[in-house]
């Protein structure tokens, strides 16, 4: 499993101790994950961008988990970054996807609900460590 750091000090320190306490940190943010295995968190599109998610993994009721950290508000283009997860992890491991973004900025916990096509919805769930006591 590749996991890649960026310079920002709180998505380090995220990162890093998520990974050691990872499912205590998802039921404590409002996660309820059944944590199966770890996968490769790097992604590569058909044009040869590699793309480097902060932590993905199969939850034992058979999808997967993308799970970011942010320490900035959610912007558009964060959610066309977080479709590309999707959508190739998808491609890639023949699962549903399922994104939640962990961030020290958002003022309460939301979802942002953008459409693939008629039939189809793609959820992001945003998690507000401001609203957590």
């Amino acid at each position: 499993m590749v996991i890649q750091i960026s310079d920002k000090f709180y998505d380090k320190a995220f990162k890093l101790q998520s990974i050691k306490h990872f499912e205590s940190l998802c039921f404590n943010c409002g996660i309820f994950i059944e944590f199966d295995h770890f996968i490769n968190s790097e992604l590569v599109d058909d044009g040869g961008t590699t793309y480097h998610m902060d932590i993905a993994f199969v939850d034992r009721k058979g999808f997967i988990a993308i799970v970011e950290f942010q320490s900035s508000v959610v912007t558009e283009d964060d959610v066309d970054r977080f479709m590309k997860y999707a959508v190739l992890t998808h491609l890639r491991e023949g699962k549903n996807v399922h994104i939640y973004v962990i961030s020290t900025v958002e003022e309460q916990d939301r979802v942002i609900r953008r459409k693939w096509n008629l039939f189809n919805e793609f959820t992001i769930y945003i998690k507000s460590l401001k609203s957590i006591d």
